[in-house]
């Protein structure tokens, strides 16, 4: 690789850290669509799923909910709160960021 290739590339860590933002942004947002007597119960996401829906990226999955303030359960779940409802998130628009940060 030389000094050109290098400057091309982005810097990861800042890279990585809008991707978050922009991933982080897209789960808030649906959290935030339910009033708040549902939002004080608490969601809860399935790790695998996420991390699967993430690029299989384990390590983004766990970088996003934790973003999100979600906590690890201790059974494949990740929680708010208590962690009642299951949370309806546009993996879509997950994808689409992902697609846009990682392209293939």
């Amino acid at each position: 690789m030389n000094d050109l290739d290098a400057a091309a590339m982005p810097n990861s860590t800042a890279h990585e850290g809008k991707m978050v933002y922009q991933l982080a942004s897209i789960i808030l947002g649906a959290m935030a669509r339910h009033n708040r007597a549902k939002r004080n119960h608490g969601f809860k996401l399935e790790f695998d799923r996420v991390a699967y829906v993430l690029d299989n990226d384990p390590i983004l999955a766990r970088d996003v909910l934790t973003q999100c303030r979600f906590a690890p359960r201790g059974d494949g779940f990740w929680t708010t709160y208590s962690g009642v409802r299951d949370l309806e998130v546009p993996w879509d628009e997950c994808v689409d960021v992902i697609d846009l940060y990682r392209p293939v």
